[in-house]
């Protein structure tokens, strides 16, 4: 599997390293479903710091690389901003979407369970 993740990573021009890596975490966090309680304690603990150090490391090395965009796409940065935004503002509105779907769908079960209850007392 990190194989995968890493042919993968590479087909698209990410990092097969950082794929792996992610891979690692989830197979291993997955595959250790133990009922202990001591090992949940730790456990739970050991991958939240370990999630944060590889976020931190990852949004790191986004930042250092982030100094060398404007530099390698010269004057067509704005276009890229743009197209940036524009990705950023679908990403969002299908998020707000999704979620006043789910919202308006749960209010409205809601409402027919009310409307139901309310009925039955009139009976």
């Amino acid at each position: 599997m990190p194989f995968a993740a890493y042919g993968v990573a590479e087909a698209f021009s990410g990092s097969g390293v950082l794929a792996v890596l992610v891979c690692a975490l989830y197979v291993t966090d997955a595959g250790t479903d133990f009922g202990d309680r001591d090992y949940r304690l730790v456990g739970d603990a050991f991958w939240e710091i370990t999630e944060m150090l590889s976020s931190g490391f990852a949004f790191g090395l986004i930042g250092l690389e982030l100094g060398v965009v404007p530099d390698d796409t010269g004057d067509g940065w704005p276009r890229l901003l743009g197209v940036a935004s524009a990705v950023v503002a679908v990403v969002v509105v299908i998020w707000l979407l999704t979620t006043l779907h789910w919202w308006l769908w749960r209010d409205a079960d809601l409402v027919d369970r009310v409307t139901r209850r309310l009925d039955l007392g009139r009976r």
